[in-house]
């Protein structure tokens, strides 16, 4: 969180800094990056939030009040106490994964012996699967959770990027080629 100083050390304003931590209970897994994003519960309002920041005590009751958390399965990432720092550490979320085909078929012939052609056809995302990233404001380990927003993965890698690449997620790219070699 680099918008909340939980921990009053003014560490947060420190530019080198990763921010504040948040506690987090639960299994990480339930943490994965989606296309809606990990569900934000304002205040108080979701229960298990709720009983374990009244475990902490008045200070995590106030934070949580003030700043919400996050829930997904049974898993609660919530603000820690003011005055403390939270206990999640780095690098415990995992986000989805990318599995992309690709596919290159070519062809030669030779004609004489000075002459040849080389026909070439490649497919990029040769199953046409969709492959979401979270690219941008929704990155899990990038995030200001303060905002609401966490994990969310709706684009695809070149469509979050501006920048279209064959071979990085977008729908099946098929490339044609002939060389001719004299």
């Amino acid at each position: 969180d680099t918008a909340n100083d939980f921990s009053g050390t003014g560490e947060v304003n420190n530019p080198n800094s990763w921010g504040e931590a948040w506690n987090f209970y639960g299994n990480p897994k339930d943490f994965t990056a989606s296309p809606n994003g990990i569900p934000f519960f304002s205040g108080t309002s979701n229960p298990q939030c709720l009983a374990q920041a009244t475990k902490n005590g008045a200070l995590a009751l106030a934070s949580l009040t003030n700043n919400g958390c996050f829930g997904n399965g049974s898993s609660i990432l919530i603000p820690p106490a003011y005055g403390t720092f939270g206990t999640i550490g780095k690098n415990i979320f995992r986000d989805t994964p990318f599995r992309n085909w690709d596919l290159s078929v070519t062809k030669s012939w030779k004609f004489k012996e000075r002459f040849s052609a080389q026909f070439r056809a490649e497919f990029f995302n040769i199953l046409n699967h969709p492959l979401f990233a979270d690219v941008g404001s929704g990155h899990l380990a990038n995030n200001d959770p303060s905002t609401g927003v966490l994990g969310l993965a709706n684009e695809t890698p070149d469509q979050g990027s501006g920048n279209a690449v064959l071979g990085s997620g977008a729908q099946r790219e098929i490339q044609l080629g002939l060389k001719l070699i004299f």
